[in-house]
């Protein structure tokens, strides 16, 4: 398993450094975005804020396996998320100088989670998400300020089946403030490099329940995508997200994903990719928050 964890962060770090090797000529690089790549006013197309792949929440589109690892209760495991963001409106506000973009959008989406030791499968937890979201972008700096709901319930096969579980409610609404910074290169202006950090945090609304839960969220991580394509389509990414949360004594919950990203097959002008994964920290899915959990895993991902 170290082995693995090592190997993973090895690849990141190789990303990271090729695009490393662009510095000189990314940085001649205009600092606006190249706005024909952004569609404008009601439903456009595009993202002014980047979805951040190695959350485990984001909403998008996705199949994964995660392989938990000597777990008391989960082995193999397959894993959903039906979702994504919709932009519903983008301007420019002349009140705010040399401000490229802001933009009003939705989130939602539900994560599912199944069982596949089971007989039937069973389907142990759903988590469902729905939010607004202001976002802005200014050159290589982009930012979001998000309302947003999150309750988690335990399916009811799971709890039939003699799992040993008893189902308790998980909900909070949470405000959360993320900014991102294009290190290298620009998603929109620099198709062949992008080193990309971001960070923020987030605090519940009303007390979450369980209030053991507590109010204070905290989330940063890094991205990159190599400045070459293999096989003239596949272009290897990395990205690596932490999170930490006040009921788990600000524990970090560590997820790595990296893998190719398809630059020629496309849904709706959004790249897909397929990579592989390894969770390290508490568990991500609703009630079983305080448990220590590991497992790797592999998956595809699409944003809509």
């Amino acid at each position: 398993m170290l082995k693995l964890y090592a190997c993973l962060v090895a690849l990141l770090l190789g990303v990271a450094s090729s695009s490393a090797q662009l510095a000189t000529t990314t940085a001649a690089a205009p600092e606006r975005y190249d706005q024909g790549r952004l569609g404008e006013g009601l439903l456009p197309l595009g993202d002014v804020f980047e979805p951040l792949w190695a959350d485990p929440f984001w909403p998008l589109m996705s199949a994964s396996y995660h392989r938990y690892v000597q777990d008391d209760f989960l082995e193999n495991v397959a894993a959903f998320t039906i979702g994504g963001t919709i932009p519903i409106y983008r301007w420019k506000d002349p009140a705010i100088p040399d401000l490229d973009w802001l933009e009003f959008a939705l989130q939602t989406a539900v994560h599912s989670d199944f069982d596949q030791d089971r007989f039937s499968r069973d389907n142990f937890n759903n988590d469902f998400v729905f939010g607004g979201m202001l976002n802005a972008r200014k050159g290589r700096w982009s930012g979001m300020f998000r309302l947003w709901h999150r309750s988690s319930h335990v399916g009811d096969e799971y709890l039939t089946n003699d799992s040993g579980v008893i189902r308790e409610d998980f909900s909070y609404d949470r405000a959360d403030l993320r900014l991102s910074y294009d290190v290298l290169g620009n998603a929109y202006i620099d198709d062949h490099g992008l080193l990309r950090v971001y960070g923020g945090f987030g605090r519940a609304l009303r007390r979450p329940s369980p209030p053991s839960y507590e109010f204070w969220h905290l989330q940063w991580g890094v991205e990159a995508r190599a400045p070459i394509e293999l096989w003239d389509h596949w272009r290897p990414v990395a990205s690596a997200d932490v999170q930490q949360q006040e009921g788990n004594g600000f524990k970090l919950d560590f997820n790595l994903r990296a893998g190719l990203q398809a630059e020629n097959q496309k849904v709706h002008g959004r790249n897909i990719k397929f990579l592989a994964e390894f969770y390290n920290g508490k568990e991500p899915n609703g009630q079983f928050w305080e448990d220590d959990v590991l497992y790797v895993g592999f998956g595809m991902f699409v944003t809509l």
